[in-house]
């Protein structure tokens, strides 16, 4: 099964599409980076701290794999 979640007998995106959905995937992600940072700093007034810590550490390797697939559509982007 594809990736995209598409009906088996579709057609595979065309390449418009793959940078539409890309860019939509990596904006959508960024805006849960910033809600879980948000998140992490309510954890952190609660005193909740081990949480936070925790939180942090998970929203580290958010933003890794945001930065990895922001990668992907810039190299996606090249003729």
């Amino acid at each position: 099964p594809g990736y995209l979640l598409l009906p088996e007998e579709q057609d595979p995106p065309v390449p418009e599409e793959v940078l539409a959905l890309l860019n939509y995937m990596l904006d959508h992600n960024r805006h849960h980076a910033d809600e879980l940072h948000d998140i992490c700093h309510a954890l952190e007034d609660e005193g909740k701290t081990e949480a936070a810590a925790a939180l942090a550490e998970a929203l580290h390797a958010f933003d890794h794999g945001n930065d990895k697939l922001e990668k992907a559509l810039e190299l996606a982007k090249q003729a």
